[in-house]
């Protein structure tokens, strides 16, 4: 049975793990889950912990690096990564399971990061603190939803 390698970015961890449940629960198959957690990914001394950026790009192995970057600066900005393996069959009910648990829309915020002057991932930034993190989820938190893309939230990509 061909599997699909879903891969969503969450603002919270109640979010993710009720996607996470969810799926279980619909038994769409075996989860796999990476949270990359912004406090653990990078060191407080402004360079990337070892391996952080390379697990990202072993999971986006067919990615951009413009891509992989946009993952990574949403990580850096406090946000968490899921990632799950589900049947083909199942990709679309996950990817909608995924974005009604909160997945957010990587695509628009990166628009938003670049119209504020944002010009890329830059591995030598240093992480957001937990006060820069509480400022960009209320920027968040008040950009309103496109509630007529059902797959904004999940990005799909073949396992």
């Amino acid at each position: 049975m061909p599997l699909r390698k879903i891969i969503s970015i969450f603002d919270d961890r109640d979010s993710l793990e009720r996607a996470r449940e969810a799926l279980v629960e619909a038994r769409l198959g075996t989860v796999a889950i990476q949270r990359i957690d912004p406090r653990e990914a990078l060191s407080q001394s402004v360079q990337p912990s070892p391996n952080w950026y390379e697990r990202l790009r072993e999971l986006f192995q067919y990615g951009s690096a413009r891509m992989i970057g946009d993952y990574a600066e949403a990580l850096r900005r406090g946000s968490l990564l899921f990632m799950a393996i589900v049947p083909e069959a199942g990709e679309e009910r996950a990817r909608q399971m995924m974005q009604a648990s909160g997945a957010i829309d990587l695509r628009r915020r990166v628009r938003r990061w670049r119209s504020s002057g944002w010009d890329g991932f830059d591995p030598k930034a240093p992480p957001m603190s937990e006060g820069q993190i509480e400022d960009e989820r209320a920027i968040n938190a008040a950009e309103p939803a496109d509630k007529d893309d059902i797959t904004s939230g999940a990005n799909l990509y073949l396992a």
